[in-house]
């Protein structure tokens, strides 16, 4: 026999467990529903008799109704699981994620990327005709006035030349502003042998610089090793020549320089003989 007060006080209990005062009234509203309690109008005491059955099923559910609302509260206060594939609204339909926005990151410039005019500068060109040869001498290649051009005449049977091409490779990155090209012997005009000789080269390899159309260096590189340093002391020199030094080269050298140009136009006079529709001028 459980008294009013008792019962109600219970309801209480199981009201503030939950955390949530209307749960105290719904516990009142039930037991009246279920003729626990007597009508509180009504006068007097009036003792009440629970049986022990309908009591603990009133417990079981007061306590049911408390974890409840305790995982309710705690799933506020954590969240959902963290699966962020997808999420809902308040009435539990998905929303798919926003679709994620990649914005392509440019690359930066790199000797890869540059212009192919200039990529083609940074290496050695092969001269494949003597046509092209008389005209790379002239100057006709140049992007500019003062521009000098190094041509190293070679032969593939030339151990040396083989090692000296990649010497030369690095002279290129070295000299960006200086025109590097190379010509096999079998690519001049028969008798190739009269040809270079005709022009000054005697043995391979063999370096000759022009600047303005004139040939203001002409040598053999010797060994292997001394490759990369006669070529590259002469370019230097020749970069770091003053105006009023190259005027007094040239002074100087003219009987040279005018030896290479009258004969590099008795090949040009044979070449326009040969192939008429090949018409080079200096």
């Amino acid at each position: 026999m459980l008294s009013p007060n008792l019962l109600i006080a219970l309801c209480s209990l199981a009201a503030v467990l939950v955390g949530k005062t209307s749960a105290f009234h719904n516990s009142i509203g039930m037991c009246k529903q279920n003729a626990f309690l007597p009508n509180i109008a009504d006068s007097g005491r009036t003792s009440l008799s629970v049986s022990s059955t309908a009591m603990n099923d009133f417990i079981n559910d007061t306590m049911n109704e408390y974890n409840f609302m305790k995982q309710y509260q705690q799933s506020l206060l954590l969240g959902p699981p963290h699966d962020q594939s997808t999420l809902t609204t308040s009435s539990q339909h998905e929303i798919p994620p926003p679709p994620m926005s990649i914005t392509a990151i440019p690359e930066p410039a790199t000797s890869t990327t540059i212009g192919s005019q200039q990529q083609q500068k940074l290496q050695v060109h092969s001269i494949t005709s003597m046509q092209e040869l008389l005209s790379v001498m002239n100057g006709q290649h140049n992007l500019h006035d003062d521009q000098l051009t190094v041509i190293k005449f070679y032969a593939d049977y030339c151990k040396l030349c083989q090692r000296a091409g990649i010497q030369m490779k690095r002279l290129v990155t070295e000299f960006p502003t200086v025109d590097f090209t190379k010509i096999e012997q079998n690519t001049l005009t028969a008798p190739a042998a009269d040809t270079l000789r005709a022009l000054g080269v005697t043995k391979f390899p063999w370096v000759q610089i022009y600047r303005h159309g004139n040939c203001v260096a002409s040598f053999s590189t010797g060994p292997s090793h001394m490759f990369m340093k006669r070529v590259r002391d002469t370019v230097t020199m020749c970069l770091e020549r003053s105006p009023e030094a190259w005027q007094e080269f040239e002074h100087d050298f003219a009987s040279n320089m005018a030896e290479n140009a009258a004969t590099r136009q008795d090949l040009m006079a044979d070449l326009d003989s040969s192939h008429p529709q090949c018409n080079i001028r200096a």
